[in-house]
């Protein structure tokens, strides 16, 4: 990955240019740059983005070419060492060959972009019944049928509600209750949204 970015430093304006990222953990970028003189300089620059933030900006075009819907991406420390995951959908569902075509496809662009600092074990699943709603595609998907939220703080003496998803915009979502009544709920007070499973 390079950058081409204007910083002022030390009474004069240098001029980031080929810079390649060397390593990336949650705070900050450390990169390493070559300025106007040629001289190459390495330091910080902070940033916000996750790591599961930027993964999923250098795959997301390339599974959407494939036919798939990236719905989620996860970095996690699973049994000792770290996994990526890609969560795919598609219409009919997904297959072990989807999962190895995108697996196939992806890891050229991530071992170029090296966007994680440590060892990782890259995997592509399917998102299963009960994946957690997260991105506005995910209640959009979801409305009219019925999901279970968890609430960081009881609401009625309730940390779950359980109901038709009726509505959902960037701030709240409605549930229909069983009584048929309906419920507002802030996002930020929901802890996990996710659809109901009957067994």
């Amino acid at each position: 990955m390079r950058c081409s970015k204007e910083f002022t430093g030390a009474g004069r304006k240098i001029i980031l240019a080929l810079g390649k990222i060397l390593c990336y953990n949650a705070n900050c970028w450390n990169v390493k740059c070559e300025v106007e003189s040629g001289a190459t300089h390495s330091f910080l620059v902070k940033d916000p983005m996750k790591t599961t933030e930027i993964c999923e900006k250098l795959v997301q075009g390339t599974v959407e070419a494939l036919g798939y819907e990236l719905r989620d991406v996860e970095f996690v420390r699973e049994h000792g060492g770290w996994v990526l995951t890609l969560f795919i959908d598609k219409t009919g569902g997904v297959t072990i060959d989807d999962c190895e075509a995108v697996s196939r496809a992806v890891e050229p662009i991530l071992d170029e972009a090296d966007p994680i600092a440590q060892p990782y074990f890259l995997s592509v699943s399917s998102p299963g019944l009960d994946r957690p709603l997260k991105k506005p595609a995910d209640f959009t998907r979801n409305l009219g049928k019925e999901v279970t939220v968890k609430l960081y703080a009881p609401r009625d003496k309730k940390k779950e509600l359980a109901g038709e998803l009726t509505a959902s915009d960037e701030d709240s979502l409605t549930l229909r209750l069983a009584d048929g009544s309906d419920c507002v709920i802030t996002k930020k007070d929901a802890a996990l949204v996710k659809p109901y499973i009957k067994f």
